[in-house]
């Protein structure tokens, strides 16, 4: 079945690559992974899998649900099932996400963050503990269509670290442009958003205005279910 799965995947990146010119374009972009999705019968996304451009392996993360399908548990591990992040989540009886533990195999800590919700369930501070010690807050401020519209970020003494604007722009009620901008009003990075003839988003181009990293390009591929089933991800080059 994976051998069938990756010549579709394939003929899919052919087909982009001869409508929309990507290779012979003057902003080259270039393949650099593939994401696989698997899912269960109740729909929920159980796996991701996560290849490299010559279709390796580099690592793939398991979710885990319980019974009134709430997300519990994102294990992160390496191509050699080394377990290299876990995350557990922990709800209130209204299953409301209260708090999240994450442990680093990598980096051999944990880390604990505890969520605050305003009355439209939206979460406007999240609380960052390492070794129970408090280490940085982010703050939320939303839109009245419920866009996160501003962040910002404070050390353990509230002494302010960053802040980022969000500019959300809608065409036919859907999102179409996403801004990050700068806390003085300078745009940072750039989303636009293109979509299927059923909704479902078929696409995102995503750039760093001030070219810090290279700009990134993403597709993504449906079965007959309208589940997403895999994307391919595109970097841009100085070629």
């Amino acid at each position: 079945m994976k051998k069938y799965t990756f010549i579709f995947i394939a003929f899919c990146i052919l087909l982009i690559m001869g409508e929309s010119g990507i290779c012979q374009s003057k902003n080259n972009f270039k393949l650099t992974g593939v994401r696989k999705y698997v899912y269960n019968t109740k729909n929920q996304q159980i796996e991701k899998q996560s290849f490299d451009e010559e279709r390796n392996l580099v690592s793939f993360v398991h979710y885990i649900y319980d019974a009134n399908g709430n997300k519990i548990e994102t294990v992160k591990y390496s191509k050699d099932t080394l377990m290299l992040v876990r995350y557990v989540y922990v709800y209130s009886p209204e299953n409301e996400r209260t708090h999240c533990i994450k442990y680093d195999f990598t980096k051999n800590t944990e880390e604990k963050r505890i969520y605050r919700y305003n009355e439209q369930g939206q979460v406007i501070q999240t609380d960052y503990y390492k070794d129970s010690v408090l280490s940085k807050s982010v703050v939320a401020v939303y839109s009245d269509k419920g866009d996160c519209i501003n962040k910002k970020r404070y050390n353990s003494k509230n002494k302010l670290l960053s802040e980022n604007n969000y500019k959300c722009i809608y065409a036919n009620e859907k999102l179409d442009e996403k801004w990050r901008l700068s806390g003085d009003g300078d745009a940072l990075v750039k989303t636009f958003y293109r979509y299927n003839p059923n909704g479902t988003e078929k696409s995102y181009l995503r750039q760093y205005v001030m070219g810090a990293k290279p700009d990134v390009k993403r597709e993504f591929l449906y079965n007959k279910n309208g589940l997403c089933v895999s994307s391919l991800v595109y970097e841009s080059t100085n070629e």
